[in-house]
C-alpha cells in the first residue's frame, strides 16, 4: 500500500501543550501506513523518527517580543512550510483552530492561494459564538473544506455558528486522543516530595491554565465546606493565569478564611513536572463553567486519577458518573462539595481509577483517532 503524506501546520505546539497532542495524532498516522510532515515550533522537544517528520520553523512568533517582528516571523515560518508542502506534492494540510485571529487568517488565506485544501479541527467555537463576528472570523469559517470537533455538542454550537453565516460544510467527530503514550504514574510520596507537598494529606489538583471560565472561584467556595468536614483535605493550584487575575481568587480565599488549606503554585508548569503533579492527587477537580473540550480530563484519566467534573455536554460524553469519575453540577460550589467528599471517601477509588484508564484505551486510542482523520484527509487527496 502506497503511503499517505499528512501534512500538519500548528504552530503553537510545546509553546501551549499541543505537543502531546501532535505526537500522539503523528504517531497513531504512522502506524496507519501515513507519513506525516508537521510544522510546528522550536518549543515542542520532540524529534522527527521514521516516517513523522517534524519541522520546527516557526521560531520565536510567540512571547512578548516586538508584534510586528513576530507577526513577520511567523509569515516567513509559514511560507516555508507552504513551500515544503508544494515541493512534497501536497494538495490538502490539517490546521488547528483556538482563536481566530490574523494569524489564523493569515494561514487560511496564503494556503488558499497555494492551491492547498484545508481540513481544519475547531477546539473552542467559543470565539465563533455571539454577535461580534466580524469578516475575519467569516472569511476563516469559510476556508475549510471540512470542519473536525471532538464530541457532539462542539458539532452541534459550531453548527449553529456557521449556519448563521450561511455556510453549509461538514462537521466531523473525531474524539480527542489519550495521553498515555506520554505519562508515566509515579509513587505518590516520592512525587509530593519532589514538589514539596505534605505527605499526609488528602490532595486536590486543579491543574491548567487559570481563567474565569475555567471555574476556580466555584472550586474555592466549596473547599470552604470541604476543609470543614475533613480537616486534611487541601487545595493544588498548578497553572499560570490566562486573560485573568490571580488577585480575584486571593480574595476568595482570605474571605473564605481557607489560606491554611490551598496551596498555589501559580506558574507555567514544564512538562518535567507533569507526572509529579498528577501522580501527587487524590483527586483532579475540574469545576468548569463552558468548555468544549477538556485536555486536563483526558490528561488525568490517562493517569488514572479520580475525577471530579462539571455536569457539561463535553464532559457527559466521557464521565460516566460514579464508574469512571465523579459529576456535579455546573456552578453549585455545594454540590462540588458533596462530591469531592464522596470522591475522598470511595471505597471503589480503584475500579474508578481502572475503568477510567480503560476508558481511554478504549474511545480514545490514537491509532483509532487517526485512522478517522485519514479517512476526512482522503476525501479531499
Amino acid at each position: 500500500m502506497a503511503h499517505l503524506d499528512y501534512f500538519i501546520i500548528e504552530p503553537v505546539g510545546g509553546h501551549g501543550g499541543m505537543n502531546y497532542y501532535n505526537t500522539g495524532l503523528g504517531q497513531g498516522l504512522v502506524l496507519n501506513n501515513a507519513c506525516v510532515h508537521l510544522y510546528t515550533c522550536p518549543e515542542s522537544q520532540e524529534q522527527s523518527s521514521n516516517n513523522f517528520t517534524i519541522n520546527k520553523f516557526f521560531k520565536g512568533v510567540y512571547g512578548k517580543s516586538n508584534k510586528i517582528v513576530r507577526l513577520a516571523r511567523f509569515v516567513m515560518a509559514l511560507t516555508r512550510s507552504i513551500i515544503d508542502i508544494k515541493k512534497k506534492g501536497g494538495k490538502i494540510c490539517h490546521l488547528h483552530f483556538f482563536q481566530y485571529s490574523l494569524l489564523e487568517l493569515i494561514t487560511c488565506n496564503l494556503l488558499k492561494f497555494s492551491g492547498i485544501k484545508i481540513v481544519a479541527t475547531v477546539h473552542d467555537v467559543e470565539s465563533f459564538s455571539g454577535n461580534s463576528l466580524t469578516g475575519t472570523h467569516t472569511s476563516i469559517l469559510r476556508a475549510p473544506e471540512e470542519f473536525i470537533v471532538h464530541n457532539e455538542f462542539s458539532r452541534q454550537e459550531l453548527r449553529s455558528v456557521i449556519s448563521a453565516q450561511g455556510i453549509d460544510k461538514k462537521i466531523a467527530i473525531i474524539p480527542h486522543g489519550n495521553y498515555l503514550p506520554f505519562v508515566k504514574r509515579r509513587e505518590t510520596v516520592l512525587s509530593r516530595q519532589h514538589l514539596s507537598l505534605p505527605v499526609d494529606k488528602k490532595l486536590i489538583l486543579f491543574f491548567g491554565q487559570i481563567k474565569k471560565v475555567k471555574g476556580l472561584d466555584v472550586l474555592l467556595s466549596a473547599m470552604e465546606i470541604v476543609s470543614k468536614r475533613e480537616p486534611d483535605a487541601v487545595l493544588l493550584i498548578a497553572g499560570k493565569v490566562w486573560k485573568d487575575s490571580f488577585q480575584h481568587y486571593e480574595e476568595i480565599i482570605k474571605s473564605k478564611n481557607i489560606s491554611n488549606v490551598v496551596i498555589p503554585h501559580i506558574r507555567y508548569i514544564n512538562d518535567e513536572d507533569v507526572d509529579f503533579y498528577y501522580s501527587s492527587a487524590d483527586i483532579v477537580v475540574l469545576p468548569y463553567k463552558k468548555i468544549y473540550q477538556s485536555g486536563v480530563l483526558l490528561m488525568a484519566m490517562s493517569y488514572g486519577c479520580i475525577t471530579v467534573s462539571s455536569r457539561l455536554p463535553a464532559m457527559v460524553e466521557v464521565v460516566d458518573d460514579s464508574r469512571n469519575g465523579f459529576l456535579f453540577e455546573t456552578d453549585n460550589p455545594q454540590d462540588l462539595a458533596r462530591q469531592i467528599l464522596v470522591a475522598l471517601g470511595s471505597s471503589a477509588a480503584e475500579d474508578i481509577s481502572k475503568n477510567a484508564r480503560a476508558e481511554m484505551i478504549e474511545k480514545h486510542d490514537w491509532k483509532r483517532v487517526a485512522r478517522q482523520h485519514i479517512k476526512v484527509f482522503e476525501t479531499y487527496e
